[in-house]
């Protein structure tokens, strides 16, 4: 019935535009959760998870409704609509500030998931009632849980996984003829699905990019040959040492291919682990000896080896020939791989266990998504919803039993299983709600205009040929009154941290933009927050080709946390964990990590399977520092934060029905945070004018490049622009 413009359209589109201030009879309130939440169980995702952010949307500032909704689908056998209805939980409570409400709240889902010791076997469904524990002890809410049982890692019992013989007699009783085409087609779309398909490759993963070793998290942590060595370091002789360092340098600049196939054997592709250049003597610590001995070749790295193996201590020796012995093998490098073909045997399991039949929907799952293509956003199988909880729970017996040891991990935090947010197994964000984030264009404020944008640019100049409108500057705006802005309605002044606008000239209403010539001008605005006394510096590094390249863009909020959980969740702490333990590269300057910038962007697009919204949508966020010191808090409105007395302290625009965004900050607030750490706010600016649509698509017609540098340091907004015309060598001189 979705899209049917039926009950069901309209029931979702009437909740996603409930705000907290509309006034609704509770009992309304509580039906119509009812109604939505039991459309969760559907496997059209489309519907699934339009109906995850109505309940949101509904419920937002009604912690009683969902209080109520949380408890009376306790019970409820289906685990798709139990992660959903706890999820629905989690985003209202990300975007509550009421510590008793939300208290209340948390102590239900404590009861319910928690409190027996033993939360049900499913990665998203226990994440997402964590997070409502999460949420209520970050608002400091008096409740009385046991952290221990809420957080990672859980007890379970490990299932019982068929062996292949089993699969083969399952599928073959759900493959009956006497079922007719249907009973062919759609059991075997679920076997090929986990064991050959897009889900094996993709969602389950093959054979070496598998993050589960197969060693028991009662044996002790798997270790790669780089860590056994670093281990083994302390304990060498200074002579054994120097001969390590001799031939361990030599060794790990020689190239080292590890192919990775699936479990077939099929190669899929290759790493190379090791240089294959060797340094430069200035470089080598070993000096330029060793350098030549490197490129000597393998004779004389077996030379090294012998000197090395006549040094060491007998078990040294022992210890160090396992380690080499272990870099020389996919299973050494990678560690011992969890078989993921039992994980596709339970999965296939699990799906007929949960109540599959051929009977019942062989005909709609040959039928639900013909017209698909291999794209992850679409209306799925019945047998498709249980591989998704199948897979989920498997993950979560996994986490709760075997050692966690991603190919590519950064950090002893990255080898512990901590949240589903570490494999990017999350779906949805459901503090998020389209209908509820999005301005009307008027800048996310409400007060009808985009006045923070100033007059704008209008200067088009039709008399002037292409190349003179380019090389004049005398009507590009002062950037000063675009980075320091007063709002008119109310007199409060704010900064601009993060800019990018751009206006066109207006094309003929009969005809399509793109088919005729028309002037652009536009520019972006990055703000950073540089220590006082480092702001020359700063510039100067800025002047360079990779800080042009750093300065113009806004990081982004990765990480896999959602909205709500920005500058507290547990899976935002581990992202910030994950970027301290990263190391810079050599002679990578300290301002292209350390220095703050003032804006990061958020895409609302969680995953690749949400389909909450046809294209998704970006926003800008404060620096989390920024946050955190002047004890902001997210209004639950779009990208708005308030102070401690609930004024509106930053907000970002959304740029919808025009090509503009930013992200303002009160002007007092900045002042604050920069005299509490002692810091300016410096700003680049990069722009352009260019000719676009029409020739210009096919023909480069050159540009005006604008570039600038402004500082701020409380008091006083200073700084300057140079432009720098680029035109072709046979460029004309027409008049559009």
């Amino acid at each position: 019935t979705w899209e049917s413009e039926g009950p069901v359209d309209r029931l979702v589109d009437w909740a996603s535009s409930i705000s907290p201030e509309d006034v609704i009879d509770t009992e309304v309130v509580d039906l119509a959760a009812t109604s939505l939440a039991w459309m969760l169980a559907t496997s059209n995702r489309f519907l699934r998870d339009r109906a995850t952010k109505a309940l949101v949307a509904l419920l937002t500032g009604r912690l009683e409704s969902t209080t109520r909704l949380v408890e009376r689908f306790a019970d409820v056998d289906d685990p798709y609509v139990a992660e959903r209805v706890y999820a629905v939980a989690y985003g209202v409570t990300m975007r509550s500030h009421n510590p008793a409400e939300v208290g209340r709240l948390a102590s239900l889902v404590y009861e319910a998931v928690f409190a027996g010791g033993c939360p049900p076997a499913h990665v998203l469904l226990r994440d997402y009632a964590r997070g409502v524990i999460e949420r209520a002890i970050q608002l400091d809410a008096d409740i009385a849980v046991d952290l221990s049982l809420v957080r990672p890692r859980y007890p379970s019992v490990w299932p019982r996984i068929p062996d292949e013989a089993e699969v083969e007699d399952l599928i073959a009783e759900h493959r009956s003829p006497g079922e007719g085409t249907d009973s062919a087609f759609s059991v075997d779309r679920i076997q090929r699905s986990v064991t050959d398909d897009d889900f094996a490759i993709y969602v389950i993963g093959r054979r070496g990019s598998f993050p589960w070793l197969s060693l028991p998290l009662t044996d002790d942590p798997w270790q790669s040959p780089e860590e056994r060595i670093q281990s083994l370091l302390p304990r060498l002789s200074e002579g054994e040492r120097l001969a390590w360092e001799e031939y361990g340098s030599a060794l790990i600049r020689l190239p080292f291919v590890i192919n990775f196939g699936d479990a077939d054997g099929h190669v899929g592709h290759s790493v190379v682990l090791g240089a294959v250049q060797p340094p430069s003597p200035d470089d080598d610590p070993a000096g330029s000896e060793h350098t030549t001995a490197v490129n000597q070749g393998p004779h004389d790295i077996d030379s090294l080896r012998d000197r090395l193996m006549a040094v060491l201590a007998e078990e040294h020796r022992v210890e160090i020939i396992d380690i080499l012995a272990a870099r020389d093998t996919l299973e050494g490098r990678t560690g011992p791989r969890f078989d993921p073909q039992l994980v596709q045997r339970y999965i296939i399991w699990r799906v007929f266990d949960l109540g599959w039949t051929v009977a019942q929907f062989g005909e709609f799952d040959r039928y639900v998504n013909r017209r698909a293509g291999r794209e992850a956003a679409k209306a799925e199988r019945i047998g498709k919803k249980y591989q998704w909880i199948a897979y989920h729970e498997m993950v979560a017996y996994l986490a709760d039993h075997y050692q966690y040891h991603p190919l590519y991990s950064v950090g002893e935090n990255g080898r512990r299983f901590q949240g589903p947010w570490q494999e990017y197994l999350r779906d949805i964000d459901p503090s998020w709600v389209p209908s509820a984030t999005m301005d009307d264009g008027t800048g996310n404020n409400g007060t009808g205009d985009d006045w923070w944008m100033g007059p704008g640019y209008t200067v088009w100049a039709d008399d002037l040929s292409h190349a003179d409108w380019l090389a004049c500057t005398e009507d590009l705006p002062r950037f000063e009154e675009f980075l320091k802005v007063c709002d008119p309605n109310c007199g409060v002044q704010w900064l601009v941290v993060y800019g990018d606008v751009s206006w066109e000239q207006p094309h003929p209403a009969d005809m399509d933009r793109y088919d005729v010539e028309r002037r652009r001008f536009g520019f972006t605005v990055a703000g950073y927050f540089v220590h006082a006394g480092d702001s020359r510096s700063f510039a100067e590094w800025l002047d360079s080709t990779e800080g042009i390249r750093h300065g113009t863009e806004s990081r982004s909020l990765t990480g896999d946390a959602f909205f709500g959980e920005y500058g507290w969740g547990p899976a935002f702490e581990y992202h910030l964990e994950q970027m301290a333990e990263e190391t810079m590269s050599p002679g990578e300057p300290k301002w292209s990590r350390y220095t703050p910038k003032a804006a990061v962007s958020y895409d609302s697009r969680s995953s690749d399977f949400d389909c909450s919204e046809s294209e998704g949508s970006s926003t800008l966020l404060p620096h989390h520092e920024l946050i955190a010191r002047l004890g902001l808090q997210w209004s639950g409105k779009g990208a708005e934060f308030l102070d401690e007395f609930g004024q509106l302290a930053a907000f970002a625009t959304s740029g919808r029905g025009n090509d503009h965004t930013a992200l303002l900050i009160r002007e007092d607030l900045v002042k604050c945070y920069m005299a509490q750490e002692d810091l300016v706010l410096c700003w680049t600016v990069a722009g352009t004018k260019m000719t676009l649509g029409g020739e210009s698509t096919m023909t480069y017609r050159g540009r005006l490049a604008i570039t600038g540098f402004y500082e701020y340091d409380g008091d006083e907004l200073h700084g300057s622009v140079t432009s720098e015309v680029d035109l072709p060598a046979d460029a004309d001189n027409e008049v559009l």
